[in-house]
């Protein structure tokens, strides 16, 4: 994972590359009890493996509708 964190008051900026989802969601949570509010998260991260999207992961994914972006490539169906 790769992008930035802020928060507005107090103000905190942090960037970060090449980091591991794991450590990454371990920073920012504590970073947010810390200072007792919320970041705003631009983030990019790749996945090691492709995944195909089915109809159970799909659904999963709904609720991130108009919150994030995917790139997304059409494979072979087997």
């Amino acid at each position: 994972m790769s992008g930035r964190l802020e928060t507005e008051k107090p103000e905190w900026k942090v960037q970060f590359s090449e980091t591991d989802r794991k450590t990454f969601e371990y920073i920012a949570g504590e970073l947010e009890d810390f200072l007792g509010t919320k970041a705003l998260l631009d983030v990019n991260f790749r996945l090691s493996e492709p995944q195909m999207i089915n109809d159970l992961i799909f659904e999963k994914l709904k609720p991130l509708n108009g919150k994030v972006s995917f790139i997304l490539k059409k494979g072979d169906q087997k």
